[in-house]
């Protein structure tokens, strides 16, 4: 009997010396990878720039540019010690060129990413341009029934653009929205121009970090090159295409199966190619400034006439300009007009008196 205890005794101890063992060898967590092109004011950074990976009060790591490009590794968390030592599924990696936050990555380990970073913002839209698309909505409580979708670019202020969107709906309902978009680090309606392949947004409404997958041209009444924001979900049945014009940045196809939400966009004309604003004769930049100011003021009152307008008529490059673009030449034209009337009224009732 004691035999067979001390035989029993001395293969637990081995078996607990194996398992001790097999988790001090235990394989670590695969790192991060890394790499793509660094550009400041759209020129590739000089050699020696800094550029870091931080997962916030978890680890950093710093590495320079050599010929435009850099490559660094993220390591990862061991989930056989107490302490974190790297990243975990789900943490985000900040990115900072010369102390400048440019871009975010979900950290993934075993992950080899091209990613982009780059400090200066591109800008092609303008205040007036505008966009319109055809819906088709499978499932989404607030679009149900959705048939297009207008979006003009009321303002820019750095690099934030100011988009005023308005639903037509097929029962008639018309509803009217403004948005933001921070265009050097999100895509919604519109973007930067010129993405290349591992340029990185957050693909707003959604909230998801997307990286450029693809350059390719597509035909929308005419052959336009895009760029291909490709985002899916491992393990799950999220989804999102969204291909955005390489020339001025808009959104031209949006395809999302994404948290129960299915629904398709695509821009319902020819690829739009923002009208040129008439070029008036050059003023005085204070003047300039005053006349921007009132612009922006009667814009509020005079863009959804506008809007509404080009939805009961069409695009009309007319509307555009009195509504959208210079409402300040409408209320010159109205000004006139009004002072037109009130002299042919005054003068009538000044016969009137002499007869």
């Amino acid at each position: 009997m004691i035999k067979k205890l001390k035989t029993c005794y001395i293969a637990l101890v081995f078996l607990l010396l194996l398992a001790n063992l097999l988790n001090a060898n235990a394989i670590p967590m695969i790192p991060e990878a890394f790499y793509g092109t660094v550009t400041i004011n759209g020129q590739l950074a000089p050699d020696g720039t800094v550029v870091k990976a931080e997962i916030p009060g978890i680890i950093s790591t710093n590495t320079t540019t050599s010929s435009g490009n850099y490559s660094l590794m993220v390591l990862a968390d061991d989930p056989d010690t107490p302490e974190i030592e790297g990243g975990r599924s789900g943490d985000t990696v900040n990115f900072y060129v010369s102390d400048n936050l440019v871009a975010k990555y979900p950290f993934e380990s075993g992950g080899v990413i091209n990613l982009n970073l780059k400090i200066g913002t591109q800008i092609a839209v303008k205040v007036g341009d505008s966009i319109q698309y055809s819906a088709n909505v499978l499932q989404h409580a607030q679009l149900q029934g959705l048939q297009t979708m207008n979006v003009s670019i009321t303002g820019i202020s750095g690099s934030v653009v100011t988009e005023f969107i308005t639903y037509v709906f097929s029962d008639g309902t018309v509803k009217n929205e403004t948005k933001t978009v921070d265009i050097s680090t999100d895509a919604e309606f519109v973007t930067e121009p010129n993405l290349n392949v591992g340029d990185s947004k957050v693909l707003q409404p959604f909230g998801v970090v997307s990286i450029a997958t693809q350059t390719l041209t597509k035909n929308y009444g005419v052959d336009k090159e895009v760029c291909l924001f490709n985002y899916t979900e491992k393990l799950s049945a999220n989804n999102i295409l969204a291909y955005y014009d390489r020339g001025t940045g808009f959104l031209l196809e949006l395809h999302v199966a994404y948290n129960m939400l299915f629904y398709d966009l695509i821009v319902n004309s020819t690829v739009p190619q923002p009208t040129p604003t008439p070029s008036p004769s050059p003023l005085p930049q204070p003047l300039t400034g005053i006349v921007d100011s009132i612009n922006i003021i009667l814009r509020a009152f005079t863009q959804p006439i506008g809007v509404w307008l080009n939805s009961m008529l069409g695009q009309n490059t007319l509307i555009d300009y009195l509504f959208v673009q210079q409402p300040i030449v409408l209320l010159a034209i109205i000004i006139v007009v009004c002072l037109v009337l009130w002299h042919y009224k005054g003068s009538r009732s000044k016969r009137s008196e002499s007869a």
